[in-house]
């Protein structure tokens, strides 16, 4: 059997060509022999004309990640699809080279930090592949209950569903790139074409995204990215908690985008790796409701949503030096703004499962391509690590407790003056709604 160490290369090697991908003449359409994945029309925007033929791994990873199948597989399948899939990468298996250099980054990318018990002891042990085709044993019964286990080789499912949309990812992106070689930027869109180069950058595992002042907020929304926040989904949480003792006005970076405001937070906020942590948070203020459609491919940003004036934001704006009751005063604008859903943050972005099939369309550049996009965030994944929770676990939906549990946070930052009338406001306020 072949491990990690017998075929790792990292992910910034380049891959071998691949065979499965044909540059046509151009015909407008692009084909794929999908077994049931509809043809392709090239439009304004997409890339080149191309025809692939679906490789034996790729309709194998179709037929695992098929959302029509998922909740009426029963166990019988399940352990032959998993035995299939694993055997593949055996060392008498049939993966090519391209193939088996995929296996191997999904699989590094799998271990990190993999927590997992081992003699009665949770501790990070990485799993061998070994490890991986014992998994098939874990199938015990219907009904098996994985997220019950924290042990991942009682989680075979999770396994299984995770490893082949990460491979399936890696292979769909090198075809694509290795068809398109040609004309890599043809016809782009310039924010598309720097979200599928981050992508790239991360061997197509692609699931954060940091914050480009190139770019609109709205045009990371629209391609179906979210603020990534990890202890705080909403900024009222984040102001709160950690509190700010600067706010600054900073111009457009860019003609055409609105005037930011600049958080800095009196401790840093945890975020999700790679990110770490962020002592300074960009705000943009909206004028209006943003329509939750505009174009991922619209280069053009109405205007209209956002707040332009500077006068308006230089009106939230304080230093360290100013009274206390001016920046407690601004803090709760800010505060309020926050739960209207008056602000958009401007920070490191990602998708989740309500945004899969938007993001997939525009990092996606072949169908293939997408299906697997797509599929990985919509079963939950977040960042291929086998210690992830399997299913995205639904936004809270009681913000007001937290509210009501840090407030003291936010008052600390404001110092001594209103407490009391700002304890009751806060208290008497309605349960804000996520963003976005």
């Amino acid at each position: 059997m072949i491990g990690l160490g017998a075929v790792q290369t990292g992910g910034l090697e380049k891959p071998v060509e691949s065979t499965t991908a044909e540059v046509m003449p151009s015909s407008g359409v692009g084909y794929l022999d999908a077994g049931g994945v509809a043809p392709q029309t090239a439009g304004p925007g997409d890339w080149g004309e191309i025809k692939l033929t679906l490789t034996p791994l790729q309709r194998t990873i179709q037929d695992i990640l098929d959302p029509l199948a998922l909740e009426t597989r029963v166990v019988k399948e399940w352990r032959s699809l998993y035995q299939s899939f694993f055997a593949f990468f055996a060392r008498n298996g049939g993966a090519d080279e391209t193939e088996r250099k995929a296996w191997a980054i999904a699989a590094e990318v799998f271990n990190t930090n993999l927590v997992a018990v081992s003699n009665r002891t949770t501790q990070v042990v990485p799993m061998t592949f070994q490890d991986f085709l014992d998994g098939v044993d874990s199938f015990r019964h219907d009904g098996l209950r994985e997220g019950a286990h924290r042990d991942i080789a009682w989680q075979p499912k999770k396994i299984l569903l995770l490893m082949a949309a990460m491979i399936g990812r890696i292979v769909a992106g090198w075809q694509a790139d290795a068809g398109l070689a040609r004309d890599p930027h043809r016809d782009l869109f310039p924010f598309r074409n720097y979200l599928i180069a981050e992508n790239r950058k991360a061997s197509f595992l692609g699931s954060v995204f940091g914050y480009d002042g190139r770019f609109s907020i709205l045009e990371y929304r629209a391609a179906g990215l979210k603020p990534m926040l990890h202890a705080f989904p909403h900024f009222a949480h984040a102001l709160m908690e950690n509190g700010i003792y600067r706010c600054e006005f900073c111009t457009a970076q860019v003609a055409g985008n609105p005037p930011l405001l600049r958080a800095h937070f009196l401790r840093p906020l945890r975020a999700s790796p790679p990110m770490g942590s962020i002592s300074a948070l960009d705000i943009v203020l909206l004028a209006g409701p943003p329509a939750s459609t505009v174009g991922s491919r619209d280069s053009e940003t109405p205007g209209s949503y956002f707040e332009s004036s500077s006068t308006a934001l230089q009106a939230l704006a304080f230093e360290p030096s100013e009274a206390p009751e001016v920046r407690c005063s601004k803090i709760e604008r800010l505060f309020e703004l926050a739960l209207t859903d008056g602000l958009l943050l401007c920070g490191p972005q990602r998708a989740e499962a309500s945004t899969a099939r938007r993001l997939a369309q525009t990092l996606g550049r072949t169908q293939a391509e997408e299906f697997v996009i797509e599929r990985f965030f919509a079963l939950g994944f977040r960042n291929g690590h086998g210690n992830e929770p399997c299913l995205e676990q639904a936004a809270s939906q009681a913000p007001l407790r937290l509210a009501r549990a840090n407030c003291w946070a936010l008052w600390s930052s404001c110092g001594q003056w209103r407490r009391r009338e700002t304890r009751q406001k806060l208290l008497n306020k309605p349960a804000p709604s996520i963003p976005y």
